[in-house]
């Protein structure tokens, strides 16, 4: 069965761009393998089914390691997580959820206990309070809540059905980890609790229809898909998939679909509606819990959700985030100059009111502690781009023309995902390989994928790509704009 296994793992792990000739082959492999294996399972063994096992299998691990389709993972590896998967499917549903939750709160754990202080998605916001107002039904005018932080307040308020909201950088994405991490540690020690799922909404890329289940098609889409880096999870997340009728019907989810704005600008409002009425359905006399997070301004607001508004910092907050990320004497030194930038308003202001820009903030008085903050977001994220590519750093002609190529492809790419007004961060390989273009894109990001530096501003999976962040894309996609109207080809923008 570990051969099996590992032959439909291979698969899963081919590159778009394999010949289909080729995937064929592999793919009459695998099925002539599981044929065989299903006549010994079913009459016992035969001499010659299993000669036929065995010769199917060493053909096609053969055609694997030939064509040298296993770039970024052996196929030892491959094996090892075939016997995994085995051992995992002869499991009982409770031991299976169990080693689920285990292995979602250690990835979550992981994302939200980064040690790379240049990776812009670690914003340290566990230690902190996040300022948010309650909206019952999305109405009104949110008052700013003191009682409860708003994990605690996501997790054990009585909504069945919550949104939260807020401007870009508020949080609303860390907040979504961080309860679907506290949920998988309450589940593991509670029988029969909820099942976190949290699905990034910016992978959501099935065409929405007339047919009511559209949503349940989404997450069975996600959870059967390969954006996992760490391949355990997906074969766990598959077996979710497997049991998610039943964990509905049982009330036992809580689905968490993050960036509803990030959902594809055509027929948005239908698919918001459509989300909508999937978590109707399924908290009617049942205790699912559905949690959507949106953008401000690209929320519904005829949808009428309870919702939790993310607010700015004020200016207790930033002192409070400075004092807990900078050392003292740092802190002592700099907490005048934060204080004149708060006070000046505009786009001085706007550096400190937001814990995305906030956590840039910090690390730049933490690696240039001589130089001011800067004037404006814009600088800031420059200062950011040009310590990732080391640009200020002595760099041969060689080293220095390929960064230049990397931070050229990433505006490109950036421009060419604003141009075709694709909401949110993604662009899927399918869509890149429909023009020419794109195809030139995407030739040139497969190149250039091992690129150290290219991990901090995109992510790249097999089903395609993400931008980090929002605001990242958007940092990008101006800087190509410029290059393109000023003809300025320097790697960063001033």
């Amino acid at each position: 069965m570990d051969r099996l296994l590992f032959m439909k793992g291979a698969l899963r792990e081919l590159n778009p761009e394999v010949d289909p000739s080729l995937r064929q082959e592999l793919e009459l492999f695998a099925t002539r393998y599981e044929k065989a294996l299903q006549d010994v399972i079913k009459f016992g063994p035969k001499t010659d089914w299993q000669a036929e096992m065995n010769q199917t299998y060493h053909h096609f691990r053969t055609t694997f390691e030939n064509n040298k389709l296993h770039k970024h993972i052996s196929l030892d590896e491959l094996h090892e997580i075939a016997r995994k998967e085995e051992l995992f499917g002869k499991s009982s549903d409770e031991e299976r959820e169990k080693a689920y939750l285990r292995k979602i709160g250690d990835v979550l754990h992981q994302q939200l206990s980064s040690h790379d202080a240049d990776d812009i998605m670690y914003v340290p916001l566990h230690a902190m309070y996040l300022p948010y107002g309650v909206m019952k039904s999305g109405k009104g005018k949110p008052k700013r809540s003191r009682k409860t932080r708003l994990v605690e307040r996501l997790i054990n308020g009585k909504e069945s059905i919550v949104i939260v909201r807020g401007l870009p950088g508020t949080g609303k994405s860390v907040a979504m980890r961080q309860m679907a991490y506290r949920l998988a540690s309450k589940a593991l020690h509670f029988e029969k609790g909820n099942i976190p799922i949290l699905i990034p909404l910016a992978e959501a890329r099935k065409d929405i229809s007339e047919d009511k289940d559209w949503v349940l098609e989404i997450v069975r889409e996600f959870l059967m898909g390969k954006s996992f880096e760490d391949r355990e999870l997906r074969f766990m997340m598959r077996y979710l998939e497997q049991r998610l009728t039943s964990l509905l019907n049982s009330g036992r989810c809580t689905i968490i679909f993050d960036g509803m704005d990030e959902l594809p600008r055509r027929l948005y409002d239908e698919r918001c509606r459509a989300l909508l009425r999937f978590a109707t359905e399924w908290t009617r006399n049942r205790n699912n819990k559905f949690v959507f997070s949106c953008r401000e301004f690209d929320y519904p607001r005829e949808l009428q959700i309870d919702s939790l508004v993310l607010f700015p910092f004020n200016w207790n907050d930033v002192e409070s985030f400075l004092q807990t990320h900078l050392p003292a004497p740092i802190f002592e030194q700099r907490r005048k100059e934060a204080r004149q930038a708060w006070e000046q308003g505009g786009p001085a202001k706007a550096l400190l009111d937001n814990p995305f820009f906030l956590h840039l903030a910090t690390r730049h008085i933490l690696d240039r502690p001589t130089e001011l903050l800067p004037l404006n977001r814009g600088m800031l994220f420059d200062a950011y781009v040009k310590r990732i590519f080391r640009f200020e750093n002595e760099l041969d002609a060689t080293e220095r023309s390929r960064r230049e190529k990397v931070a050229e492809l990433v505006e490109t790419l950036a421009l060419w995902i604003s141009d075709r007004k694709i909401s949110g961060t993604r662009a899927v390989w399918s869509d890149l390989a429909s023009e020419t273009e794109g195809q030139l894109i995407a030739s040139e990001l497969r190149k250039l994928q091992d690129d150290s530096t290219l991990p901090y501003f995109i992510s790249i999976d097999s089903d395609g790509l993400t931008f980090r962040h929002h605001r990242l894309r958007e940092f990008f996609a101006a800087r190509a704009l410029k290059r393109t109207v000023f003809l300025d080809n320097s790697p960063t923008m001033n």
